[in-house]
């Protein structure tokens, strides 16, 4: 039987994401900042954002700095979706 939560959790998390960088978070250094794709692993406790940046200064390792730096922020927010266990 195939697993259908893997793909459906990568797709809330990419949203839940996206709408805290977008709305949420007021850091210039991430404006249009949009995160495309997240692998989770099989046991749920590690996930890898993928991301893109448009019109934006900053170079592509500033920005992975700075989203690893708001990495807290992204967990509270995962928290509060209330959608995992583990976070």
């Amino acid at each position: 039987m195939k697993n259908h939560r893997m793909p459906r959790l990568s797709k809330e998390l990419k949203k839940i994401f996206n709408i805290a960088l977008s709305q949420k978070l007021n850091d210039p250094a991430l404006a249009w900042v949009t995160i495309t794709d997240v692998i989770i692993s099989k046991d749920l406790h590690y996930a890898k954002l993928y991301f893109t940046h448009f019109n934006n200064p900053a170079s592509h390792d500033e920005i992975k700095a700075q989203l690893i730096k708001s990495s807290g922020f992204f967990k509270k927010q995962i928290a509060g979706a209330q959608i995992m266990r583990t976070i």
